[in-house]
């Protein structure tokens, strides 16, 4: 439980400054966008999944509509969701953002499953 609470702490100091930086910076921002991945993995520690999968969706927004934002830090965003989606059980939207990640993964001639696909996007971003 007291855990919980300094969750609940971090994520509402994280809260309040995204709002300043959305403000001052823009939604654009990297600062912005990297306190925006601070509260997914606040919420993914939290075990909130729908909260952390619905701040990833925030950023994929401000992503799709940043000219500048990096090709790596949005394979590392589908990563997550896709990361976030196999432990809430929802394999069929992880099987469709794997698609996207295929894309831009290099899966050197293996087939294109969820599993092989959320393995070498662990071997690329240390997500293990």
């Amino acid at each position: 439980h007291e855990m919980k609470g300094e969750y609940d702490e971090a994520l509402h100091v994280y809260q309040e400054t995204l709002q300043i930086e959305r403000l001052k910076l823009g939604m654009t921002h990297p600062e912005t966008v990297m306190t925006m991945y601070e509260i997914v993995q606040i919420y993914h520690n939290k075990g909130d999944l729908n909260e952390a999968l619905n701040v990833c969706h925030d950023i994929l927004l401000v992503a799709r509509t940043a000219d500048d934002f990096e090709e790596s830090s949005l394979d590392f965003l589908l990563c997550q969701m896709v990361t976030i989606c196999l432990e809430m059980g929802n394999t069929e939207t992880a099987t469709k953002i794997c698609t996207e990640i295929s894309s831009t993964i290099e899966l050197n001639n293996i087939e294109n499953t969820v599993a092989d696909i959320v393995k070498l996007a662990q071997i690329k971003y240390l997500l293990v």
